[in-house]
């Protein structure tokens, strides 16, 4: 995602990403949707049966929608049941489980029409599967690095005659992204986060050592290293921000050690 963006920025060009919330997306998607999306991908005969007893019957009550959570087979299933987001809209997608992204280069009136079009074709689309889309919780950003941004003629655009929110950055998997890609907004979340962490390990005894070593790596370290690999190539200002949180830990335990 953050590479397509930057491609943007390379090229001196402009996009509009559209990040759409989807309401409670495995627990109000039909079954019957699941199912025969599973029948369109070729599953048939006493597989296809199997898969619809699964969904079938998990409760005492009946139950016609929701795709069963903190399963193997629940995040496959949901991807399955809306692959075909991307055959109904012309722009760009994409899609990890319930977090659907639309972005669009945006060079002339035209290809805000056609986003909006994209948008309108999704929300007949969402309608046939059973998605609930919440315009107000969805986010438009703007990719670019123009003093003087292209303006969108209609002001915003909308789903289901609802307004998109337009934002300066946006939240997509725990990563934010800012129109320019400087991953400000990211890294002072990260080290707001991990700041609060190291506080909480710096409160064991000092002859907890290789206790906080641990709790370092596992709840300090695995936050800094999340999607490193797309906001690793922040500036000077913002990488000395994440080597203070290192240099912090490195204090606690030599202190500890005294």
């Amino acid at each position: 995602m953050s590479h397509h963006f930057a491609q943007v920025l390379l090229e001196r060009k402009e996009a509009d990403v559209i990040l759409l919330d989807c309401t409670k997306a495995f627990d109000r998607l039909p079954h019957d949707v699941i199912v025969n999306s599973l029948r369109k991908h070729g599953v048939d005969g006493c597989l296809l049966a199997l898969f619809s007893d699964y969904l079938k019957g998990r409760r005492e009550r009946e139950v016609t929608s929701e795709v069963p959570q903190g399963s193997i087979l629940g995040p496959v299933l949901f991807t399955v049941a809306v692959n075909g987001l991307s055959g109904v809209v012309s722009s760009k997608v994409l899609q990890y489980a319930d977090d659907i992204v639309l972005y669009r280069k945006v060079n002339s009136e035209a290809d805000f029409v056609a986003l909006q079009k994209d948008l309108d074709s999704l929300t007949k689309w969402c309608e046939e599967v059973g998605l609930d889309i919440n315009p107000k919780k969805s986010q438009h950003l703007r990719i670019s690095n123009k003093k003087f941004q292209t303006a969108v003629p209609t002001r915003n655009y909308n789903f289901n005659g609802e307004a998109i929110p337009a934002e300066g950055e946006a939240e997509c998997l725990g990563a934010t992204f800012s129109s320019r890609l400087d991953w400000t907004g990211q890294v002072d979340k990260l080290v707001a986060k991990c700041r609060k962490r190291l506080y909480a390990i710096k409160a064991f005894p000092r002859r907890f050592g290789v206790v906080k070593q641990l709790l370092f790596n596992s709840l300090v370290r695995s936050v800094m290293d999340y999607a490193s690999s797309s906001w690793h190539s922040t500036g000077k200002g913002l990488q000395k921000k994440l080597d203070n949180i290192q240099k912090k830990f490195l204090q606690i335990i030599r202190l500890g050690c005294l």
